[in-house]
């Protein structure tokens, strides 16, 4: 990823719409947000934000109602709120629909928030949440990254190995199993190559080789899964077995990957312009997003994609009813349009939320911008409201 000039929001151009804003939002309280914060990255879920700092501490922001922001209550946080993990150091993190899940700097996994399905691997389904990070027993195993989906997680270990567990109703664990597992790591993935990228969306699942060759499983409704079909496969499946790629994003009901040289191809639901193909069909095959941009980075998010190419400008596409594109609207696209007023990012997230999602993106000089539905506070702002261009995130200097 190339890092770019940081280019300055001006603040008197943002637009921001009130939707029936949040009566019970937490007033904002500067002796426990950390001052002048910096990140290295972002996640955004369905309806919160986590970010790793450059001290490799976690913040997250935004609803709360089943602890997925891990600050031990169920309170709304309209600003980046302290996650309780004592000392330990991360170095990754990933928002889900409702819970999330971090790797730390020793390989350890943790996570927390909904547990509905098991996806917080506590062995059982005896807790429908927990509001603080609860250690994934890995029973030695050391882990590169860990991924939060709709209700099931994903991990791959030091080794490139792959393990999901929680729902996998559809397939998406990967096990040939159908039903929850609520325990972790009792069956890999059933893949025969080691797999450097794991990405997860609501209901299925997509990992890539270091040679760029892509597989997904899990629920196939839509074509989100790339394979030809439209059909559920509780095995990893090969994607276009003529084609390579070298990065890849899961989002609700549909998938985008990055080629080789940069073009964008999306695959799955069409149906609000996610596929940034200029129409509204869906397709079970990668399709070449329109408008010959290269990309460097791409994220899918729920009926919506984003992506930065190699000087930071950043592009979104597909629903925009809550201003998640970015571009000082709230006009659906149905190709790339760029985000509004010269903001630069170095990599961008976009929201897993059917309804109320946001887009967060990080610069340069690590400062994160957020956008889009922010009445539970997932824009990260100190207000509850809804903003359809980037507004740099509470509590940091620049």
């Amino acid at each position: 990823m190339k890092h770019n000039i940081f280019a300055r929001l001006p603040v008197l151009m943002v637009t921001v719409v009130c939707f029936g804003c949040l009566a019970t939002d937490p007033p904002v309280d500067d002796q426990d947000v950390p001052d002048l914060v910096t990140f290295e990255a972002v996640d955004v879920g369905a309806l919160h934000a986590c970010g790793l700092t450059t001290t490799n501490r976690l913040l997250c922001w935004g609803e709360n109602s089943t602890g997925q922001l891990g600050t031990g209550d169920n309170v709304f946080r309209t600003v980046p709120w302290p996650v309780s993990h004592g000392s330990t150091e991360f170095d990754m993190v990933s928002a889900g629909v409702s819970h999330s899940c971090a790797a730390s700097v020793d390989g350890e996994l943790y996570c927390w928030g909904s547990n509905i399905a098991g996806q917080l691997g506590l062995g059982d389904l005896g807790e429908d949440f927990v509001s603080v990070p609860n250690e994934v027993g890995g029973g030695g195993r050391t882990f590169s990254t860990v991924a939060a989906g709709g209700a099931h997680s994903c991990a791959l270990t030091t080794g490139r190995f792959a393990f999901c567990w929680g729902n996998g109703s559809a397939g998406q664990l990967g096990t040939g199993y159908l039903g929850n597992v609520p325990r972790p790591f009792v069956d890999s993935v059933l893949i025969d190559v080691a797999l450097r990228e794991i990405t997860l969306g609501t209901e299925h699942t997509c990992g890539m080789t270091n040679d760029g060759e892509v597989y997904c499983w899990g629920l196939g409704l839509n074509g989100r899964l790339g394979v030809g079909a439209t059909g559920n496969f509780s095995e990893p499946t090969r994607v276009a077995p003529d084609m390579q790629f070298f990065a890849i994003d899961a989002g609700g009901n549909h998938t985008c990957a990055l080629a080789l040289d940069g073009i964008a191809y999306c695959w799955g639901a069409g149906n609000l312009g996610q596929l940034g193909t200029g129409g509204l069909d869906d397709s079970d095959v990668p399709v070449e997003v329109a408008g010959g941009l290269l990309f460097d980075e791409i994220s899918a998010g729920d009926g919506f994609t984003c992506g930065v190419i190699g000087d930071g400008t950043t592009y979104c596409w597909g629903r925009n009813e809550v201003g998640q594109l970015g571009d000082g609207t709230l006009e659906s696209r149905y190709e790339p349009s760029e985000v509004g007023f010269g903001q630069s990012f170095q990599t961008v997230s976009a929201g897993l939320g059917s309804f109320g999602s946001a887009t967060c993106g990080l610069a340069s000089n690590g400062l994160v911008y957020c956008w889009g539905d922010g009445r539970g506070g997932q824009t990260g702002t100190g207000e509850s409201m809804v903003v359809t261009s980037p507004v740099r995130v509470y509590g940091q200097e620049g």
